[in-house]
């Protein structure tokens, strides 16, 4: 499957969406993110340690966190996991403006990156 492939399935499944910046990110669960899983390698990543895979785009990526029960995806640039200086890169595009917008909205870098909580109508009912 391609990166534009895997993307689309995945959005076609996702439980929960937030745009907090310039991209989308999108959760599924972990039964679903299966099925595409073998499209992803092991990664190591200092803020989501053992639980971080990226799929095998060199440049364009998707990077998918296990998040509890749910696997949190969102589009990334420069795969460190295939060729480590692109993690420069991914650095500057993908890391210094959230750090940037975390500072200057306030809000801790994990809930930025927390699935959201909604309700449904039912719910908020009871």
């Amino acid at each position: 499957m391609s990166e534009k492939e895997i993307w689309q399935y995945c959005w076609d499944r996702k439980v929960s969406h937030s745009r907090p910046l310039d991209r989308d990110f999108i959760w599924v669960t972990k039964e679903d993110f299966s099925s595409v899983e073998n499209h992803f390698t092991k990664d190591i990543n200092f803020l989501h340690y053992g639980k971080s895979q990226r799929s095998r785009g060199l440049f364009f990526h998707l990077h998918a966190v296990v998040q509890d029960d749910h696997v949190f995806i969102h589009r990334d640039n420069g795969n460190l996991a295939r060729f480590l200086p692109l993690g420069l890169i991914h650095l500057l595009l993908d890391v210094v403006p959230y750090v940037i917008f975390s500072q200057v909205k306030r809000v801790p870098m994990r809930l930025i990156f927390a699935r959201p909580k909604t309700e449904s109508i039912n719910e908020t009912e009871e």
